[in-house]
């Protein structure tokens, strides 16, 4: 059996040799995530010092596949008797949307990609497509106003409508305190699409492959049952999480007839009676408002209800773990069986210590 490739960093294209250890966050629902390592600062030379701090680009490698296109945010170390080492840290490339206000500009001639890749463009982030994508079409129109990015003219037709209708809207715009991501995070969501990051550090946009063939397989049995042999599973934290639930949700738009609300009988069943109200001036039809509600109910229910496997190894076969994916559960132990779909993964490998993924995994209907 050929051995699996170590996750490899390069500091500016400079391999990084002899980490302690790595850590690899990918989450479908934050922007910008985290990636550190640890080193011993007896094995690092002063010039290899600098060369960290002043580092403007990280990349992760397993074998051919890039795992991080990120920057550093942060240095710390400790110097005792009994520890030396540096740690460095920083977010994937998403942080400079994340981070970013941009400035007034005005967009043309637009369709959701090319939106996308306008936005992305100085931050010399690459932008894809998933799934099915709705036939939308924007214009800018010139604005006397200093705040919004652009006022856009927008077509629509997607399986939620019978036929096409055309608006006027001021969609993209950037609020006070908004960044670039948050922006055209919004106007994804008005038309039912997701925004998140690759782990190769792509922009990606559409929609989620819940129905995806699965990649993987997850096996979990109890001590004394004799299929334990099988288990790939090496540990499990189940999450029940009612807290956030909402059972109602509202979202008010533009005018006062643009409203809609959508409730969550499962919550409503289950006891839980919270509402939400969400007003956004940027939301100019119902279609915009019903679109807005699904997600908002969809992250609430897979928030409510997840698991996280811990497994050995950063994948099966030649598919490495990756959120936006699906994995067979058999899980045993804590009632898990059947189709999920994975919404974060970590990678971890220590000296010493091999590699491990651990799985965030929800049912697949709850995203829907």
């Amino acid at each position: 059996m050929t051995a699996e490739p170590d996750l490899k960093l390069f500091f500016d294209g400079l391999e990084l040799l002899s980490p302690e250890s790595i850590t690899l966050d990918n989450d479908l629902e934050i922007p910008a995530d985290d990636w550190s390592v640890r080193v011993s600062a007896a094995k690092l030379k002063p010039v290899q010092l600098a060369l960290l701090r002043a580092a403007t680009q990280v990349t992760a490698m397993i074998g051919k596949e890039r795992v991080l296109w990120g920057i550093v945010d942060r240095m710390s170390g400790s110097d005792t008797k009994s520890d030396r080492f540096v740690t460095v840290a920083g977010r994937d490339r998403a942080a400079l949307l994340v981070d970013d206000q941009p400035d007034p500009t005005e967009l043309s001639a637009q369709t959701l990609l090319k939106l996308a890749q306008t936005v992305a463009a100085p931050y010399a982030i690459p932008v894809k497509t998933s799934g099915r994508m709705p036939n939308v079409r924007m214009q800018a129109r010139r604005s006397t106003s200093s705040s919004p990015l652009a006022q856009i003219v927008g077509q629509f037709s997607g399986p939620d409508t019978v036929a096409k209708v055309s608006y006027t809207r001021e969609t993209f715009s950037v609020r006070s305190g908004q960044s670039a991501f948050e922006a055209l995070d919004d106007v994804m969501q008005d038309y039912g699409l997701y925004l998140w990051f690759s782990p190769a550090g792509e922009l990606i946009i559409g929609t989620l492959n819940l129905a995806a063939e699965p990649l993987f397989n997850l096996r979990y049995y109890p001590a004394d049952d004799p299929r334990s042999v099988q288990n790939n599973v090496t540990g499990a934290w189940p999450e029940w999480n009612n807290a956030e639930r909402i059972s109602r949700i509202t979202v008010r738009g533009s005018t006062e007839k643009i409203i809609f609300t959508a409730t969550d009988p499962t919550a409503i069943a289950l006891g839980i009676n919270r509402s939400k109200q969400v007003t956004d001036h940027t939301v100019e039809t119902v279609a915009d408002a019903q679109r807005r509600a699904q997600r908002i109910l969809s992250a609430s229910r897979s928030h409510a209800a997840r698991m996280r496997y811990r497994v050995k190894g950063f994948g099966q076969g030649d598919a490495l773990y990756a959120p936006n994916s699906t994995v067979m559960v058999d899980d045993q132990v804590w009632g898990v069986s059947g189709l999920q779909f994975i919404t974060a993964r970590r990678f971890e490998q220590a000296r010493g210590g091999g590699h491990a993924s651990t799985l965030t995994v929800c049912p697949p209907e709850d995203l829907r």
